[in-house]
């Protein structure tokens, strides 16, 4: 994972920026990495964050490259997005976030942060689904 860089010394938990302590790569990226306060249900909203991600990299990987068509990224957006105002508020959290380009309108492209941490989501996403 990308995020193996903060890993303390001995390797059980990992430090961050802020030179706070993450038990582990769930904590940090939901609370370091996104300024999440780790409440309530961050699996799912780190699971969401996830998905949008991935909206946006298959904008740039397979609409932009013909390998589908932006009709059917779009019909693949309605799985993440309930409505437009979600889909915009996620576009504005991740611009904000650094973890997309703006480009000449939102969603644009992936950041190479916003890449690395798409990657890391969907290695957490995989773990958890072995579990």
């Amino acid at each position: 994972m990308y995020i193996d860089k903060f890993k303390d010394n001995e390797g059980f938990g990992y430090t961050f920026k802020d030179d706070c302590y993450y038990e582990d790569a769930e904590s940090l990226i939901a609370t370091g990495v996104l300024g999440f306060c780790g409440c309530g249900m961050p699996d799912a909203a780190l699971e969401h964050v996830r998905k949008a991600l991935q909206i946006v990299d298959d904008l740039k990987q397979l609409v932009w490259e013909k390998k589908i068509t932006y009709e059917q990224w779009e019909e693949r957006k309605k799985e993440v997005f309930a409505n437009s105002g979600q889909e915009y508020f996620m576009w504005y959290f991740l611009d904000n976030k650094e973890l997309t380009e703006h480009g000449g309108s939102v969603p644009g492209w992936l950041t190479q942060e916003g890449i690395e941490l798409l990657e890391d989501l969907n290695e957490l996403s995989a773990e958890a689904n072995e579990a």
